[in-house]
């Protein structure tokens, strides 16, 4: 791991840095979002840092949206209409010696009026996540919830906005909780072992297979304090899955990684991983087997990170790649992928440019322009869908590249974001296997999604800022004739009345159009207030 404060150096004994090697190879495409700095005997892994007083920030935001064609009709059906959203909202975190949670809500009470004809809804929007030792500094409990709204297809009617939308968008929710015990076996290694139980839940609506939960168990070693230029670590890892039809698939996976300090900027790493995934097969018929791999860390400078590691696994190749770098003015953080999902929400691509930004490595407080990039409303600190549509099967084999660029003007901040993923269901292809357990899938077998997005942000005065931006994203089947591709225009003016009011008011294009195949095509344009008050 980087030293993050001081001269760029690897420690060679932390839970982060050790398990590096494990964890990239175990699962290349989902290594760097699950390097979280886990507790230790040594310490708890909660920050060490100040503790802080409970954060508690209640409020409630009122937004009225004015439109052309709130039903996003195609050309010759428009109908025009204004939609209201009352949304009463809490924003809390709490940081100790011992805990550390944060919580983000609304409730967005919807009501909406077209030519005539209205109707209403709720929905939620909740990003929770918490970690507390609880017995010493050897038993703690993780958890983490969240619950947002989708495109369901991403060739039917696309929404910027899929939790204010009625029209083709579903639900996604998770909960997750993971009790774990730490320790140190003397100098010569520390363990970590884990229980995860999680569940899921989505709109009746989701056209693919989701699964219900999971339950995994997950057993970390880590070569101790006498293990110096070199050290080791051990990952073993199963997990069940249940479905709505009964269907249950398991996974087991062994990692054994071994390590080499070159210089404090420098570790290599090779490893052998044992991989286990129901259902999947290679072309021999195999679904399991030995593969090696290596991986690479670097940290040339206090300012830029270099993660990277391949493997050649028993289905096919893996690899991960994370690269970051921070100046006075400007940052940039890439991620490259490649691998089989399997989780809980396997079809689902999400993105945080927080990740992205910091390399998985550095503390994002730490760099000043994704700070007021944050503060500007230009990107966001959490996880965000990038692409269009739920494609949440069981398998699903992904590539992906993914790249932002923050620039801090004189007056102002740029924000720049493209992506590139091709996905792959692998319930239809001749890869699942599973004898007698046919499976029924409306996913959209191989497709590919891409974007980019420019935000620009400028202060008019200490009280007001214009927030401008332009993103494009285009899916595209591999597998049929139906490609869609969304834009969005939106400018937007914001004000702060007082210490705890703002107000806003902006203006959005939506063309929606059909590149090929007969997916949906609108065009809207809207005006939209916004009144948030916190108390």
């Amino acid at each position: 791991m980087v030293a993050l404060r001081r001269a760029p150096r690897l420690a060679t004994r932390s839970w982060v840095a050790s398990a590096a090697g494990a964890l990239c190879v175990a699962a290349p495409i989902a290594a760097f979002a699950q390097l979280a700095p886990l507790p230790s005997a040594a310490g708890s892994g909660l920050g060490g840092g100040q503790a802080s007083a409970l954060t508690f920030l209640p409020g409630v935001r009122v937004s009225q949206t004015v439109s052309d064609n709130l039903g996003h009709g195609p050309s010759g059906q428009e109908r025009a209409g204004w939609q209201t959203d009352v949304s009463p909202h809490i924003t809390a975190s709490m940081r100790t010696s011992r805990a550390q949670a944060s919580l983000n809500y609304s409730l967005h009470a919807l009501y909406r009026s077209t030519d005539g004809d209205s109707d209403s809804s709720l929905r939620h929007d909740l990003r929770a996540s918490g970690n507390a030792l609880l017995v010493g500094d050897w038993f703690g409990v993780q958890g983490s919830a969240s619950t947002y709204y989708v495109n369901t297809s991403p060739f039917g009617v696309l929404s910027a906005d899929p939790i204010t939308s009625d029209l083709n968008t579903s639900r996604v929710s998770t909960a997750t909780l993971t009790p774990y015990v730490v320790g140190r076996l003397g100098t010569f290694a520390d363990y970590r072992a884990q229980y995860s139980l999680s569940r899921s839940s989505t709109s009746e609506n989701t056209s693919a297979i989701v699964s219900r939960g999971s339950d995994e168990v997950q057993l970390t070693l880590v070569s101790g304090p006498q293990f110096r230029k070199w050290g080791w670590s051990v990952l073993s890892r199963g997990s069940n899955r249940e479905y709505r039809n009964g269907l249950d698939l398991s996974s087991v996976s062994t990692s054994l990684s071994a390590y080499y300090v070159v210089s404090p900027e420098l570790r290599l790493g090779a490893s052998a991983t044992h991989s286990y995934i129901e259902g999947l097969a290679n072309s021999k018929g195999e679904t399991r087997g030995w593969g090696p791999g290596v991986s690479l860390d670097w940290a040339p400078n206090p300012r830029t990170t270099l993660r990277a590691s391949a493997a050649d696994l028993y289905y096919g190749s893996s690899s991960a790649l994370a690269l970051s770098h921070r100046a006075e003015r400007w940052t940039f953080g890439l991620n490259y992928s490649r691998g089989v999902f399997t989780s809980n929400n396997a079809g689902i691509l999400l993105y945080n440019p927080s990740t992205t930004l910091t390399g998985g490595v550095y503390d994002a407080a730490l760099n000043t322009v994704f700070q007021q990039l944050v503060a500007q409303g230009l990107i966001t600190n959490n996880d965000t869908v990038l692409a269009s549509g739920v494609v949440n099967d069981a398998l699903v084999r992904s590539h992906a590249l993914s790249a932002t660029l923050g620039y801090r003007l004189a007056r102002g901040s740029v924000a720049l974001t493209a992506y590139r993923n091709v996905r792959e269901t692998l319930l239809d292809s001749t890869l699942f296997l599973t004898p007698g357990n046919p499976l029924i899938t409306s996913s959209f077998g191989r497709f590919l999604s891409r974007g980019v997005s420019l935000s620009v942000g400028v202060p008019l005065s200490s009280r007001s800022n214009v927030a401008m931006g332009l993103s494009s994203s285009e899916t595209e089947s591999l597998t049929s004739a139906d490609a869609a591709r969304l834009t969005t225009l939106n400018a937007t003016l914001s004000t702060r009345f007082d210490a705890r009011t703002t107000g806003s008011i902006g203006y959005r294009r939506t063309v929606q159009s059909a590149v090929q195949g007969g997916v949906s095509s609108y065009d809207e344009n809207a005006l939209i207030g916004t009144v948030d008050m916190r108390f």
